[in-house]
């Protein structure tokens, strides 16, 4: 779900393009296996101007503000990117524990310099993985957001199975 009180008219996002969001975030979430998260459309942007978007788990809990930039619905993006970007943001959520884990233990059991070693490195694999599964689900969930309209809120072609059925 994402939280809001609705749009806000100070949001740098209108209420289309928020509702396209939402809509795109819903039906993603049991693609994914994330049917108990909820997300929380941020009205700034993520701190790296070189990101589309970015995510952030608030800690402890499945909770995560998501943060669009700037010129995320501008015709620099094609909605197949659009989408890959929201994918690979959605796909973080599978690392957070690990990288959680990871970023407090080291930091107090290794060398700093080990540290940062095995912190880019760390950081350019969880990207390659969160990359190949956004270009895994990207094609199975082809939502329209630059003009959303009858296409963004259609159900996909066949429901994703529920947690019991993948799992049986």
């Amino acid at each position: 779900m994402i939280i809001t009180e609705g749009h806000n008219p100070n949001s740098p996002w209108t209420e289309a393009q928020f509702d396209a969001v939402a809509t795109f975030i819903e039906k993603a979430k049991p693609y994914l296996e994330l049917r108990d998260w909820r997300f929380l459309l941020m009205d700034d942007h993520p701190d790296d101007d070189k990101a589309a978007a970015s995510v952030l788990q608030v800690e402890g809990r499945k909770l995560v503000e998501l943060r669009l930039a700037r010129d995320f619905f501008t015709d620099e993006f094609s909605d197949k990117q659009r989408t890959h970007f929201l994918i690979h943001e959605m796909c973080h959520l599978f690392t957070f524990g690990l990288d959680h884990t990871f970023e407090k233990t080291g930091k107090d059991w290794l060398p700093a310099n080990t540290y940062d070693a095995l912190c880019e490195i760390w950081n350019n694999q969880v990207e390659i993985l969160t990359d190949t599964l956004a270009y895994a689900f990207a094609d199975l969930l082809p939502f329209q957001f630059a003009s959303p309209g009858p296409a963004a809120t259609e159900p996909p072609a066949e429901d994703p199975p529920s947690a019991e059925e993948h799992h049986a």
